[in-house]
């Protein structure tokens, strides 16, 4: 997930909003086909020992690489969207993997909206 623009970044811990947010994703966010609980689960069991690689450079989303370089295998997205936001979290053979907050009109958003604006 990794582009140009991205900053790479010493590996730092998720922030609590980093965090909170990533776990909404895990358990609420939507697919086609719907992910099964078991699925969940064991995405949720990565979320204590995310960390952060790197941001993207943009200055206008709060995305987070959650593991370093290129990952490969079978592709899951998971999306969810806040109020002028769109969120998807993207998952690579099973490890979560890019964070990706996306302004859907000319909003700057330094961070991701708290839970509770997640949809």
């Amino acid at each position: 997930m990794t582009s140009a623009g991205d900053q790479p970044a010493r590996p730092r811990p998720l922030t609590a909003r980093e965090r909170e947010t990533l776990q909404w994703m895990v358990l609420h966010g939507t697919a086609d086909p719907q992910p099964t609980d078991e699925e969940r689960r064991a995405w949720l069991a990565q979320v204590p020992r995310a960390m952060v690689y790197g941001t993207c450079g943009c200055g206008a989303c709060p995305s987070i690489e959650l593991v370093p370089g290129d990952p490969s295998g079978p592709r899951t997205v998971l999306a969810g969207e806040a109020q002028g936001l769109g969120l998807a979290l993207f998952i690579d053979d099973g490890s979560l993997t890019y964070l990706e907050g996306f302004p859907t009109d000319d909003g700057i958003f330094p961070v991701f909206p708290p839970v509770s604006e997640i949809r």
